[in-house]
């Protein structure tokens, strides 16, 4: 019965270190594109509240600046940066597979 026990541990225990070593090298992967991602959203909403809220000080009439508050929601911003993101995301994935072919094909294969 010792036997069984054993070899099934061992069986198990080998079964899960592939299964980490497979996933492992992927959901690294995933989690440094998330927080590239995040990270990037989070860059283009903070540059955008800076100049949404400059150009709120800047103006001195008190009812524009509280027109363009009521105007504006407050969601708009972060919309606005996760567009930005997605653009330069997508900008970089096309960049990065045209060079990628440019060397499949000079590579001559």
């Amino acid at each position: 019965m010792q036997f069984f026990g054993s070899f099934f541990i061992g069986l198990l225990g080998s079964l899960f270190e592939f299964f980490v070593k497979y996933l492992g090298k992927r959901l690294s992967l995933v989690i440094a594109l998330i927080t590239f991602l995040g990270g990037l959203a989070a860059a283009f909403f903070t540059a955008i509240f800076a100049l949404i809220t400059a150009v709120q000080y800047a103006i001195s009439d008190y009812s524009i600046s509280f027109a363009i508050a009521v105007l504006w929601p407050v969601h708009v911003s972060v919309c606005i940066s996760v567009i930005f993101s997605a653009e330069i995301t997508r900008w970089v994935y096309d960049r990065s597979t045209f060079y990628v072919g440019l060397f499949w094909e000079s590579a001559g294969r």
